[in-house]
């Protein structure tokens, strides 16, 4: 696996990227802020200066990694139900959530442990 950056929505989102053309990307959601950011891991990411740093993040906050492509169940903004991009993967798990990043999460003290 080799590990890419990538932009969605004018972030970098790192993924791994697999010889067969899947990927893996890591994403920490809030269920009750109905809020999500990009990730390089469940335990850490890259901060600003590159360096990894541990999330330290309130139980609220929960870790998902997803392998694209995958199938799904198909519906209206899927017809053919396959996850195929990271647009996909967020209209699908996070549409009703609000893109964030790992610095404004910090900045409220609720967010952490």
């Amino acid at each position: 696996m080799q590990k890419v950056l990538v932009k969605f929505r004018g972030q970098n989102v790192p993924i791994q990227w697999d010889k067969d053309g899947s990927f893996t990307v890591s994403i920490m959601t809030s269920l009750n802020q109905k809020k999500f950011f990009f990730t390089d891991g469940h335990a850490s990411f890259d901060g600003p200066d590159g360096h990894l740093i541990w999330c330290g993040l309130a139980s609220d906050w929960v870790p998902i990694t997803s392998r694209v492509p995958h199938p799904v169940k198909p519906r209206p903004k899927l017809p053919d139900g396959m996850v195929m991009t990271i647009q996909d993967l967020v209209e699908i798990y996070h549409d009703d959530e609000q893109l964030t990043t790992y610095e404004e999460v910090i900045k409220d003290p609720k967010n952490l442990k």
